[in-house]
Formats: C-alpha cells, structure tokens, sequence
C-alpha cells in the first residue's frame, strides 16, 4: 500500500465495510504507478458512522448520504468534529441563505467548489484548525496589538 494514500484508502475501504455502495472510482488509477493519485470516488448511503462522513479524507471521495429535510442536512453536516469547509447546491434563494447561515464551516461554498480565495479569510472550526490565512484576518496572525493610554496636559 502507497503510504500518501493510506488514509484515502482506509476511508473508503471503512465505508464500503459498513454498506456504502461504490458508485465510482475507489482505487489508484492503472496508469499512474507512483505519486499521489487517486481515482475520483463516489459513495451512496453513507451514513454518519463511517470515516468518510465523519473525517477529514483530503482525497478525491465524496460521501452522498440521503435526507428528507434542509434542516437535517444542515444538522448532519454540522455534527462532526471538523469543520473546514462545507459544500452545497441548491436552487432556493432561501435555501442558499439558510444554508450560508446555518452551515458551522470556516468556509462554505454554494453551487460552486471554491470555497477559499486570496483576499477571503480561509480557517476552520472545531478540529479543523485554530487561525486563518489570507485575507485581513489572516494577517492579524502576524500583528502584535498594544493598547496605549496617554493623557496630556492633566
């Protein structure tokens, strides 16, 4: 087993164990013997106990679990550990904004998969990382605030 893709491998092969079907991808690609490359990988019926659902695989898989309300896909997604960034489509306005309101993700990203530019601030919640970078906030990692008090004349 290639070390850079244990962890990817051990997410899917977790989620196949406890019944997710494979809808596509789930291994190296035949014509890339080395390096760090991974088929892109579709699950369905995932559920929230398999590592796919519940970490962070940092791979080409996604897990598609079913729901039959917008608040309990919100609630689903938001009861993890982790929280870089949360991804979603919807046609609603009003979903769209429920979504960007209630969705606990550093970065959320709707109808599109960018959820981090250069001059947005890019940080996670929970496990997911303390801090952010780019943008303002992200330099406010580098400042040293002082606070100073000078009264004169008194």
């Amino acid at each position: 087993m290639r070390l850079e893709l244990v962890k990817v491998r051990e997410h899917v092969a977790d989620a196949l164990a406890k019944g997710a079907r494979l809808g596509c991808g789930g291994k190296r690609p035949e014509d890339r013997p080395v390096g760090h490359f991974y088929e892109p990988t579709v699950l369905f019926d995932c559920t929230p106990d398999m590592l796919v659902m519940n970490a962070e695989t940092f791979g080409p898989v996604v897990g598609i679990s079913a729901y039959d309300t917008l608040d309990e896909a919100i609630a689903l997604a938001n009861d993890s550990q982790y929280g870089l960034a949360a991804y979603a489509y919807a046609r609603d306005a009003g979903e769209m904004f429920d979504l960007a309101r209630k969705l606990s993700f550093g970065s959320v990203a709707i109808n599109n998969v960018d959820a981090g530019i250069i001059n947005a601030p890019y940080g996670g919640r929970r496990k997911s990382g303390t801090g952010y970078e780019h943008g303002r906030e992200g330099m406010e990692g580098y400042l040293q605030f002082k606070h100073v008090r000078i009264r004169h004349r008194a």
